[in-house]
């Protein structure tokens, strides 16, 4: 039996990936749109968004197993930088061009409104505590919603190679 790989195919791969926590290449996606045909397209998106909302869900899990078991303030701010830069393929997700725009507005609504929840309750627990004010100064210093820039691959350099 042959089976055909097709873009319906390719993106539930890629979703699946994404789900669990993989970072893949999505270069060979095409977008979702009405070209792949309505039903196709509705259950595409369906799929992203529950993939998604997996993806958070596993962030905001991983997020509070770390914090639970952060040894001192360094530790807690290392996590802190972690968990940022753990969010870079939710915001990547939300922001692909491969995806409707109103799907792409609700996800980074959702996002936004996912991290400043969790950067409020995390603060707000940080007030409640005695002499929590270094907790707190940790906390804003490295608020979760503080975009992290997203490194630009190293460019060769230009012109001939000298080898001797």
């Amino acid at each position: 039996m042959t089976f055909v790989r097709g873009p319906y195919a390719d993106w539930l791969e890629w979703l699946t990936a994404f789900e669990r926590g993989e970072d893949r290449p999505a270069g060979h996606l095409l977008p979702v749109d009405e070209a792949l045909g309505p039903d196709m397209a509705g259950r595409l998106l369906v799929r992203v968004s529950a993939a998604y909302s997996a993806r958070a869900a596993r962030w905001s899990e991983t997020l509070d197993r770390r914090i639970g078991t952060s040894q001192g303030l360094a530790d807690l701010a290392a996590t802190l930088v972690t968990a940022r830069s753990g969010l870079r393929p939710l915001w990547t997700l939300a922001d692909s061009a491969l995806l409707p725009e109103a799907m792409r507005q609700d996800m980074r609504r959702a996002l936004t409104d996912m991290v400043s929840t969790t950067q409020q309750t995390l603060e707000d627990g940080a007030r409640r505590r005695t002499g929590g004010a270094e907790l707190l100064a940790v906390l804003k210093q490295h608020r979760l919603n503080t975009p992290v820039p997203i490194a630009q691959p190293a460019r060769p350099p230009s012109g001939r190679t000298v080898i001797l």
